[in-house]
């Protein structure tokens, strides 16, 4: 996605590749901690004071690197309330979203995303679905993801 949008897998923001990759023969990263294809964490949690789109981009990052321990950090609510969560289970191998959130009042955003995962239940395919989240402010101030609701 381009015009304020974003790519994440080899992430690509601002035409710049971001992302991380794991290969049989070795390991290449660019802009991540080497930690992530070892098992430990490999997304920043988001720092306090950051806004929706900056808690946006660190949850995709988060999903599409399935580091689920990040991804619970920037969940409250209805979302976190699941036990199994959405990372986990699925396997996100692309994500676009646009960075122009919906605002249906000062302190939520919703974010339209597109996410190619296999693994959907509900008898989703394998492949590309929009998924919209909720990102709410929380009464200390931070940003949550709070929901997302799909095809």
């Amino acid at each position: 996605m381009t015009n304020g949008g974003m790519t994440i897998r080899g992430v690509t923001t601002r035409g710049r590749s971001v992302g991380t990759a794991c290969a049989s023969a070795g390991l290449a990263v660019v802009g991540l901690s080497l930690a992530g294809c070892a098992g430990g964490p490999v997304v920043p949690t988001p720092e306090s004071g950051s806004g929706p789109g900056e808690v946006m981009a660190l949850y995709l990052k988060a999903l599409s690197a399935g580091d689920c321990e990040a991804a619970r950090t920037m969940e409250a609510g209805g979302i976190a309330a699941r036990d199994d969560g959405l990372c986990g289970r699925i396997a996100v191998s692309d994500v676009g979203w646009d960075r122009s959130p919906a605002q249906p009042n000062d302190r939520e955003r919703v974010f339209s995303t597109q996410l190619t995962a296999t693994g959907w239940d509900g008898g989703l395919p394998d492949g590309k679905h929009t998924v919209f989240f909720t990102v709410q402010q929380q009464d200390d101030g931070s940003w949550k993801v709070t929901g997302g609701s799909g095809p």
